[in-house]
């Protein structure tokens, strides 16, 4: 009997639990927990080929997925199948081209520098100055 492991799996071994945390190529890791209800556990690494001897020494047995928001335990009867419902899809409108209209965009040409009229000059005038 081959066993086919899966990230998630709940093994049952005796009154203990082990959860298959991850499955590599080659190893398995996972964590033995005495309750359900414990989430932190130390994690064990082990080759695939070891850990499915250890599951068959121990006679474990694969408990069924727990899907979240679902209770355990209880059995839900199943909720009715809906009917479909056929629609017909409205015709959609075939697209009519756009005309693109070109436009040019006008470089600004930059600010000219304002002169002013008077002048002023911070050079030292050349007139000798008399005494």
């Amino acid at each position: 009997m081959k066993i086919e492991l899966v990230t998630g799996q709940m093994w049952q071994v005796g009154s203990g639990f082990i959860r298959v945390v991850k499955v590599g190529k080659l190893l398995v890791e996972y964590k033995v927990m005495q309750d359900l209800d414990h989430k932190v556990a130390p994690l064990s690494l082990i080759s695939q080929k070891e850990f499915c001897v250890l599951l068959k020494a121990k006679k474990a047995s694969l408990l069924p997925p727990v899907v979240p928001g679902k209770p355990v335990g209880k059995k839900t009867a199943p909720a009715p199948a809906a009917k479909p419902v056929a629609k017909k899809a409205a015709p959609t409108p075939a697209a009519k081209p756009v005309a693109v209209k070109k436009t040019t965009l006008k470089r600004a040409t930059p600010a000219k520098a304002k002169t002013s009229t008077t002048t002023k000059s911070t050079k030292p005038s050349k007139k000798p100055i008399v005494r």
